[in-house]
């Protein structure tokens, strides 16, 4: 498998360690070139669907939840069953992980009037765990796994029930999506793939480099789930990524170019926390590391690198960011990442210039010569 790409220093002595990880470089894009492989990962197990004599749904619309915000949560379950067949063509699961604060029962009772059912772990299994135990869960045909504060624009599900009564070939299937805010706002919609609906050509070299797939805008095949395994627990950000390459490497997607879900960013998402810590860049570099040993062989070390190269810049962006609104931890952690990522020309280059407007930023703010800027909202 390929793995971490590392370039020489001049000199070992002045390798930097990371203080939180022992003897782990800060930098290990920068201390060798070598591919190290990563050890083999062996995706959780998917159960097919036990034959009980009940009849199976078209659609499984799985929603996991932990301490659901009840506003998103009843906005989430309200575009669903606005466009839901009834419970033969689709069965809606809630599935929390053992909120603190316990699952949404008053809430799903209310909004879903017996049409949603209602289960609760034991105890938390996290991100990964959750979502596999949503899938082993669901006994539709296709799954839909919805997140909690995101949102489905009507026609979602008919749109792609008539694309698979023409084409019965695809694994997964995707739409566009767009951004929005805590207050609903809309922001940038995804890039547009192809001008109408239908199988995407040379689709594993496009998502191997680059994350443009959000969870609300993807169904897959239940039986795809069952073909290559669950996502992976030792992912924490980019086990989406990681999945959609893993299921690229072996199935066709179908593409609908129309926008018709919504991701919701907002302060207190897990995406917001992992980013301060940079936690999500290093979780992008391991999933890359990990899905180059689904990509071919004369293309797998190109397509790594432009991956790594392509988050790497990323990282800088969301770092320049923290640093404009004078959050010089998460913009350090933000910059150190991306150089753990990638340390191409053109990263090192870029990583450079916003290190130095950094550094004045903090030494100008230090001496009191220039204020802090408003809060963004």
């Amino acid at each position: 498998m390929l793995s971490q790409f590392y370039f020489p220093v001049a000199c070992s002595r002045f390798k930097i360690l990371n203080p939180q990880a022992g003897s782990t470089p800060l930098f290990p894009a920068i201390v060798n070139r070598k591919f190290m492989p990563l050890p083999a990962t062996e995706p959780p197990e998917i159960s097919p669907v036990t034959d009980d004599g009940r009849s199976w749904p078209f659609w499984s619309v799985v929603i996991p939840t932990y301490n659901a915000r009840p506003d998103y949560l009843e906005a989430t379950l309200r575009c669903v069953l606005s466009q839901a067949p009834g419970p033969d063509a689709m069965e809606i699961l809630i599935v929390d992980d053992c909120s603190p604060q316990g699952a949404p029962q008053e809430l799903v009772q209310r909004v879903g009037g017996g049409r949603v059912q209602l289960s609760s772990h034991p105890k938390n299994l996290g991100l990964a765990g959750t979502w596999n135990s949503c899938i082993n869960r669901s006994r539709g045909k296709w799954v839909h796994i919805l997140h909690q504060d995101d949102l489905i624009l009507p026609g979602f599900y008919e749109t792609f029930r008539r694309a698979f009564a023409q084409n019965q070939q695809p694994g997964a299937a995707y739409c566009r999506h767009v951004v929005i805010d805590e207050n609903g706002q809309w922001g940038s919609p995804s890039a547009l793939e192809r001008n109408q609906p239908g199988i995407l050509e040379n689709w594993l070299a496009r998502i191997a480099v680059e994350q443009v797939i959000q969870t609300p805008a993807i169904v897959v095949k239940r039986s795809v789930y069952e073909e290559v395994g669950g996502f992976l627990p030792e992912l924490c950000y980019a086990l989406d990524w990681e999945m959609w390459r893993r299921i690229a490497a072996r199935h066709p997607f179908w593409y609908e170019p129309g926008i018709a879900a919504c991701y919701r960013v907002h302060g207190s998402s897990a995406t917001s926390r992992l980013r301060h810590a940079a936690r999500d860049i290093d979780d992008v570099r391991r999933s890359i590391d990990i899905a180059a040993a689904y990509l071919p062989d004369d293309s797998a070390r190109s397509l790594t690198r432009k991956a790594r190269e392509f988050y790497a810049l990323w990282a800088l962006e969301y770092g320049r960011d923290f640093s404009s609104d004078w959050d010089f931890g998460p913009a350090c952690a933000q910059l150190c990442g991306a150089l753990r990522c990638s340390a191409s020309p053109k990263v090192l280059a870029q990583a450079a210039h916003y290190g130095l407007r950094g550094c004045w930023r903090f030494l100008r703010k230090l001496s009191g010569l220039q204020k802090s800027p408003p809060s963004r909202k």
